[in-house]
């Protein structure tokens, strides 16, 4: 019987690794050793930016409302500009807007990202302020009142306001919508209780938005703060070679997946571990128990192997219920 223990020891390790294996692989992942297991285990925050969460077919142009009477065709020139430069969201739609025209960019100084609010720059020796009502209240630029703002908010859209020179130029009514990559790795991070810590400089990028968006709680996303930014770009930063625990083919999903992968192999493993010190004591146990009693034939070889699959099963059940 103490022999007979050590079988589900191979079932810890055959049962987890066969099904992670097909998963990780899919990504051309990767896990050389045990380490990257422990490594990885008790990650609970992951950074990304907000680009991979939104490619440009998800954020949707529904309208543009413009002010005063105002010819806004410069203001949208120096607008396209400032959202490209500063890698925003919304360069795909201030592309379409100009038709795709990049020559018609213009150089772009000074771009500060406001916390929460939206991004202001100066082009032409004229301020830019693409944001919220509060980055145009912010620097004394008059705004509609708020129910402007609400019927559009109903029907799930956002408004980015535009203004030029300290003047408010247009408005812009903006939909973002979940494609199918991006949902499921939001959906794998809130299954995992991993919190996707997001580079933006999008005010409508709100955890709000987010909840609305991929349908998870709020709670797995924080919006990372100006001044960290720096920070994650320096992180970002492409190397030549570098040395790493986990290989993938570079997407958010396989980045996430191989993450999410280490986790589970080592809930699997502690679980199979404890199972596996328990079966070793009941089975010392009931043997001393039987030469005491001195029925050992009562345990024959069915027996031994009802008792050794009872684990093997109870086991395999708790792997199935712990994919990804």
């Amino acid at each position: 019987m103490l022999m007979l223990t050590g079988i589900i020891s191979a079932i810890i390790v055959a049962f987890p690794l066969h099904d992670t294996a097909d998963i990780v692989n899919h990504f051309s992942g990767m896990m050389p050793e045990y380490s990257a297991i422990t490594a990885y285990q008790d990650t609970d925050a992951i950074l990304v930016d907000a680009n991979d969460l939104f490619p440009e077919d998800t954020v949707v142009l529904h309208g543009i409302k413009t002010f005063q009477g105002k010819r806004i065709d410069d203001a949208i020139i120096d607008a396209a500009s400032v959202v490209c430069s500063a890698n925003s969201v919304l360069k795909g739609v201030f592309l379409s807007i100009i038709n795709q025209k990049t020559e018609l960019l213009k150089p772009v100084d000074s771009i500060i990202y406001e916390d929460l609010m939206g991004i202001s720059a100066w082009v032409d020796e004229r301020r830019v302020l693409i944001g919220n009502r509060d980055l145009m209240i912010n620097h004394s630029i008059a705004v509609p009142k708020p129910e402007y703002e609400s019927r559009y908010n109903q029907e799930g859209n956002d408004v980015i306001f535009l203004s030029c020179g300290g003047e408010l130029c247009a408005a812009f009514i903006i939909q973002f919508k979940a494609d199918h990559t991006s949902s499921d790795v939001t959906k794998l991070l809130y299954k995992n209780n991993i919190v996707a810590v997001i580079k933006t400089v999008d005010s409508c990028i709100t955890g709000e938005m987010l909840e609305r968006v991929f349908e998870v709680d709020s709670s797995l996303f924080k919006i990372l703060p100006s001044r960290l930014h720096s920070g994650f770009d320096t992180e970002m930063q492409p190397e030549e070679k570098i040395d790493s625990m986990l290989g993938n083919k570079g997407s958010l999903f396989g980045y996430i997946v191989s993450i999410v992968a280490c986790k589970k192999l080592a809930s699997c493993m502690k679980i199979g571990g404890a199972m596996y010190v328990i079966s070793a004591i009941l089975g010392v146990l009931l043997l001393a128990a039987m030469l005491v009693l001195k029925n050992i034939a009562l345990m024959g070889n069915l027996q031994l192997f009802i008792y050794m699959a009872s684990f093997g099963l109870a086991y395999w059940i708790y792997e199935k219920n712990m994919k990804l």
